[in-house]
């Protein structure tokens, strides 16, 4: 947990979320990159030793342009 001097040096204007599993499907995906918001889609794995492997699979641009010009791109 933060304290209130932590919490306020953040900007919490732009926030963004991160999406963490074991595997996305292809609609996951897709309906990352028609959010409008800032949006992160990882993948993690975990080997022997308890060794994690996180892998950016998506990330959206989160501007409302840009969602709606990727809508118009795909239809």
């Amino acid at each position: 947990m933060l304290d209130t001097e932590a919490a306020e040096t953040i900007d919490w204007h732009h926030p963004r979320m991160a999406g963490i599993a074991a595997s996305f499907s292809r609609h996951d995906r897709v309906a990352v990159q028609r959010l409008p918001k800032r949006v992160e889609v990882v993948r993690y794995r975990v080997f022997e030793g308890d060794r994690l492997r996180l892998l950016l699979v998506d990330s959206s641009l989160g501007s409302a342009n840009a969602a709606s010009f990727r809508r118009t791109q795909a239809a």
